[in-house]
């Protein structure tokens, strides 16, 4: 099934200071209604348009992807306190039209680009580096952001952190997941964080899904959290 994109919506999912317990930061994520009418991720179809090769399926993905970034902007606009990260992977800029009407979509927003977040996907390949360099060094010239998504995830290397300048690291769940009862994961959650402090990158820990898994993170110097402890995917924004 192909998706409407006029259906298309995003929901907000809190990403907390975990020093000052500070919401102004938020994730969008993709959100499509079901047979039911309730709002979920469209995995299988979402997931067959990323892996397709066909033409028409990978403009349909990078469409989703600029109604995606269409509503976080006009959020930002609405609310001048706070910043918003999306996700974009390396489909959305292969070619030039894509990579000229995300960068143009950008540069028309009114004054918010500073509190914009692109969250690079990790689980593909960043194939032409030049590329991606490029296009990171235009949006940050309007004043974006850059993360690293889903750091841990699969056979992750640091070939990304040390060919791109990310602003923020987010820690994929296989990091995260039980590491007060695990040392091998808190040893390297320590390792990671203390290695981005050196690197001037903040560090965001996903799953996170309690009072325990915070105040740890918090104690080894991690920057921020995100997870169903600080609050569900939600339409509206909670401050």
């Amino acid at each position: 099934m192909a998706l409407d994109i006029d259906k298309i919506t995003a929901y907000y999912q809190p990403i907390v200071d975990l020093k000052t317990g500070k919401y102004n930061k938020y994730e969008s994520l993709l959100r499509y209604p079901d047979d039911q009418g309730n709002y979920i991720f469209p995995l299988g179809e979402f997931g067959a348009m990323r892996e397709s090769d066909r033409d028409s399926d990978k403009e349909s993905y990078f469409q989703c992807t600029m109604k995606m970034l269409s509503e976080v902007l006009r959020k930002l606009e609405m609310n001048n306190e706070i910043s918003i990260s999306l996700n974009i992977s390396y489909d959305d800029i292969e070619t030039d039209e894509r990579y000229d009407e995300i960068l143009n979509e950008i540069r028309s927003a009114n004054n918010v680009a500073d509190r914009l977040v692109l969250e690079f996907i990790e689980e593909k390949e960043l194939k032409d580096k030049n590329r991606v360099r490029e296009f990171m060094e235009k949006a940050k010239r309007f004043g974006c952001k850059f993360a690293l998504d889903d750091f841990g995830k699969g056979y992750a290397t640091f070939d990304p952190l040390l060919s791109f300048d990310f602003d923020y690291l987010k820690l994929d769940k296989v990091l995260v997941e039980n590491f007060t009862e695990d040392p091998k994961r808190y040893y390297i959650l320590d390792m990671l964080i203390n290695m981005s402090k050196r690197l001037n990158i903040k560090i965001v820990a996903e799953y996170v899904e309690s009072e325990e898994m915070a105040s740890a993170l918090s104690f080894i110097g991690c920057d921020y959290g995100q997870g169903f402890y600080f609050g569900r995917p939600d339409p509206a924004i909670r401050e």
